[in-house]
């Protein structure tokens, strides 16, 4: 886990997970609140890192700090969550691990939904499959500073995905009162492209989508179109 300013949420996180795990493994990127109090009480292994920050304590680099907190862990098979989350059922994921096929020849990767935003009821309005459960550890790497995926490394066979429909991992976000900086992914995206060019088409889909949201129409549409089609938007 990464955490930062997530006291309104984490204990419940952490105590969703705590019994069915071997080990917690918590990177804090610069709380100030008892974010660091709460996870001390359940981690086996806590951080404050902010190598993923810049000189004015704002992240970075959101895969940074998730594959600093890979480093810190010890098994082959690792699983990742929010500090807003909480994993319902979290007892199966022993029972995935010991159903793993064997002799595949690649990496493995669970996915199954992730409830991402909900209603004023509770209901899920936005739900969408995630990379969970991985294995082993040292062949996977986050990758792009926001929107962040877990890809399998550079020379590493391709990963055999396996879908399945539990545990349930539940976004809090409506309960969360961690602060947040108003157009932070745009910054992050815009600095990344800048320095990394416009070959990794993910960060690019990513920045389109955060200029279109941030009123930068145009920019975003420019953003999202591959270069062949640009004739789509001429006289």
């Amino acid at each position: 886990m990464i955490i930062r300013d997530e006291s309104s949420t984490l204990e419940d996180c952490l105590a969703s997970i705590r019994p069915h795990v071997d080990e917690i493994c918590v990177v804090d990127t610069g709380s100030t609140d008892d974010s660091p109090l709460i996870a001390a009480r359940y981690a086996d292994k806590f951080e404050v890192w902010t190598g993923c920050n810049d000189d004015q304590g704002r992240i970075v680099d959101f895969s940074a700090a998730r594959n600093r907190s890979f480093e810190l862990a010890s098994h082959d098979w690792v699983c990742w969550l929010d500090g807003d989350d909480r994993v319902d059922g979290a007892e199966q994921l022993r029972k995935l691990v010991s159903a793993a096929p064997s002799g595949l020849g690649g990496p493995i990767q669970y996915m199954w939904p992730y409830e991402y935003r909900h209603d004023a009821s509770g209901r899920c309005t936005v739900l969408h499959y995630r990379e969970r459960l991985l294995y082993p550890r040292r062949d996977f790497v986050w990758q792009v500073p926001v929107h962040e995926g877990c890809l399998p490394r550079p020379g590493t066979a391709p990963a055999h995905a396996i879908v399945v429909e539990s545990p349930r991992f539940i976004h809090r976000l409506q309960d969360s009162n961690k602060p947040r900086e108003p157009g932070r992914n745009l910054r992050i995206l815009e600095s990344y492209v800048r320095k990394n060019g416009e070959g990794d088409v993910r960060a690019l889909y990513y920045l389109g989508v955060e200029l279109i949201q941030n009123c930068e129409i145009g920019r975003g549409l420019a953003t999202l179109t591959p270069k062949g089609m640009n004739w789509f938007y001429t006289d």
